[in-house]
């Protein structure tokens, strides 16, 4: 990852936690509690599910800091479970930034929260592979509209604001806090 993205400390980065957020992180936990020991797509799944309750609530992030560090995106920590399934991270783009084409090693879940984004998907990767394999097509993210991933190599994209706005977009990985730098995404070459 750029150093400009680099994942800021747990807990400076809100005064409270907000009710809603709060809630939100409880219905990750409550989903995930229920699939035992489920395999990754019903987990990314789980976070997908309750991420679609929450985005785009206008009281979600009351209290956050989630601040722009640079020109390129900035991802910020907002919650780390205490039992290491799951990060929350809140991602803040400024207009132009974008990231790398990568696929993850771990299963996530993400979604619009404000402002807006553009998916570039991509063929699936193989062991291997230092690039992508073929550009499928852009569509453009609407506000609270949640994704997920299984990492299980199908799922290659790239996120871009092409907007003259910020955007906002929250992300539930499937890794504790200390893993997020490495354990993470699977940056493909171009």
């Amino acid at each position: 990852m750029p150093a400009a993205a680099r994942t800021a400390a747990a807990h400076s980065n809100w005064s409270s936690t907000p009710d809603a957020f709060a809630a939100l992180v409880r219905e990750i936990d409550r989903n995930l509690a229920a699939l035992g020991d489920a395999l990754r797509p019903a987990r990314a799944e789980a976070a997908r599910r309750a991420l679609a309750a929450h985005l785009g609530e206008a009281t979600l992030l009351d209290g956050m800091r989630c601040v722009l560090r640079s020109r390129a995106y900035s991802r910020v920590l907002l919650h780390a479970d205490p039992a290491g399934r799951f990060s929350v991270l809140g991602l803040v783009w400024p207009p132009g930034s974008r990231t790398p084409v990568h696929g993850h090693y771990a299963w996530c879940a993400f979604g619009l929260h404000s402002g807006a984004l553009i998916q570039e998907t991509y063929d699936a990767w193989a062991p291997g592979d230092e690039a992508p394999r073929g550009f499928l097509g852009a569509r453009e993210l609407a506000t609270g509209e949640p994704c997920c991933d299984a990492s299980d190599g199908a799922f290659v994209h790239r996120l871009a604001n092409r907007s003259r706005g910020l955007a906002m977009s929250l992300h539930v990985y499937g890794v504790p806090a200390a893993r997020i730098e490495d354990g993470v995404n699977r940056v493909l070459g171009a």
